[in-house]
């Protein structure tokens, strides 16, 4: 066997083993920090809380609100699968006692987190 012959005996294993369909492989580098919509409310503070997704009215109620002071949750990532290479339009509804303030807040979401597009950041 000559040089040639044995480079490319060689070589031609090591072409096959590299090459895949990186299409089919490719997963997201997703960073492990959670991200959240948030809404700073101004005054005392809220007695209840929730968002609706206005494309199906489903009522998202977060377990516990884990923020501090007058912020609240909008929307986390948590919800990131369900509206994943879309966005929607959700309505944050903040009760304090007979009053609800309201806001609407357009948010999109991709493989790994959710992001607002638009919405007031406090009201």
């Amino acid at each position: 066997m000559n040089l040639k012959n044995l480079a490319n005996a060689f070589l031609l294993p090591v072409c096959l083993m590299g090459c895949s369909d990186d299409k089919a492989e490719r997963k997201p580098l997703c960073t492990e920090n959670l991200n959240a919509i948030v809404v700073a409310v101004a005054g005392s503070p809220l007695t209840g809380f929730y968002t609706v997704r206005l494309a199906t009215s489903d009522t998202i109620r977060p377990v516990r609100n884990a923020l501090t002071g007058n912020n609240y949750l909008v929307l986390d990532d948590s919800f990131r699968a369900v509206i994943a290479g879309q966005q929607e339009q959700f309505q944050f509804t903040g009760i304090r006692g007979d009053s609800m303030i309201r806001e609407t807040y357009v948010i999109r979401a991709d493989e790994c987190h959710v992001y607002k597009v638009s919405g007031r950041a406090s009201l």
